[in-house]
């Protein structure tokens, strides 16, 4: 059985194990292990603190195949953006009615969904959905701790040559470096790349025809994540990343059906169940477990079979977060 769960102390060589595997332009997985040092302790933390509102936490999570022991992939949730000095949160606007981009300074923004990774051996069905998906229900047993909007910051274009389009066709007029020593500043947080950046209106007409179609679209193996995010209540905003020109989609969270359809219940009974993938189904205490798996009413609570109790770490009596993995009807 697959599960997700919080990071732990013990796990940074199997998160930057996942980090250097993610491959170029996932920024919030950087391939630099002093930085990977401080996201993974800034998680360790959070998870530790008594939030009752969003500051600049950062929940990590990993997926774990119950069978073996092996770790599959990564995800995680920053509960505020635009807080963390001294790198500022600049993105390219498109302004309405007109085929042209602004660069737009954001401060204190709202929660983000990030670090998406999922090793390709673990590529099946439903183990995607599960990684991602599985945030949500973190979200909505702790409200508090996010914003009302999140955000997921969607991979632009990069061909198999680790070239960007969209950088070769703007930012490297303003930068002429390669978009690899672009994505090492990034994740440097190096200031320079943002000041060096154009102050000036952008009109799209303006820019070579591989460049246009680059703008606003993701990479082609971000494609998958962004019409599962999309179908789960995400729309596409006016907002673009300044190098990649991938594009940003924003929620509110009560729109997001995860959160709005899921449901909470105690267990009654922890019997053998048929075996389903219908529901991601969570505990409510620290430390997260979520996995997939079958519930059925059961008096005035919930029946759920031994694995999925042992998954998520729950005993009878203890309250559990369930949603249908696609978007259906849930059980009466």
């Amino acid at each position: 059985m697959m599960r997700i769960r919080q990071i732990q102390p013990s796990d940074y060589a199997t998160y930057q194990g996942l980090a250097f595997s993610a491959g170029l332009g996932i920024t919030t997985l950087p391939q630099n292990p002093e930085l990977l040092q401080g996201k993974f302790q800034h998680s360790i933390e959070s998870f530790e603190k008594n939030v009752t509102s969003p500051k600049n936490e950062l929940y990590l999570f990993l997926l774990e195949d119950l069978s073996t022991q092996q770790i599959g992939g990564v995800c995680g949730i920053y509960s505020k953006t635009g807080v963390t000095e001294p790198c500022p949160y600049f993105h390219f606007k498109m302004e309405e009615n007109i085929p042209l981009i602004n660069k737009i300074l954001l401060n204190n923004g709202p929660s983000e969904i990030c670090s998406l990774f999922l090793r390709p051996e673990f590529r099946r069905s439903g183990t995607g959905r599960l990684l991602s998906l599985s945030r949500f229900l973190f979200i909505a047993t702790h409200r508090q701790k996010f914003e009302k909007t999140i955000i997921a910051e969607m991979r632009g274009v990069i061909d198999i040559n680790r070239h960007s389009p969209f950088w070769d066709g703007v930012g490297r007029h303003f930068i002429p470096i390669e978009f690899s020593s672009l994505m090492k500043m990034r994740e440097n947080n190096e200031m320079e790349i943002f000041q060096k950046m154009p102050k000036h209106p952008i009109y799209l007409s303006l820019l070579p025809d591989p460049v246009q179609n680059a703008f606003g679209k993701v990479h082609e193996h971000t494609k998958p994540a962004l019409h599962m995010l999309m179908q789960e209540g995400f729309e596409k905003s006016v907002y673009m990343d300044l190098f990649d020109g991938g594009p940003r989609i924003e929620a509110s969270l009560d729109h997001l059906r995860v959160v709005a359809e899921s449901s909470l219940g105690d267990v009654e009974k922890i019997q053998k169940l048929p075996l389903s993938t219908d529901f991601l189904i969570a505990n409510t205490q620290l430390p997260y477990r979520a996995c997939l798996g079958s519930i059925a009413s059961e008096g005035s609570g919930l029946s759920i079979s031994k694995e999925v109790a042992e998954a998520l770490e729950v005993n009878l009596g203890d309250s559990i977060r369930y949603v249908s993995l696609h978007p259906k009807e849930k059980i009466s």
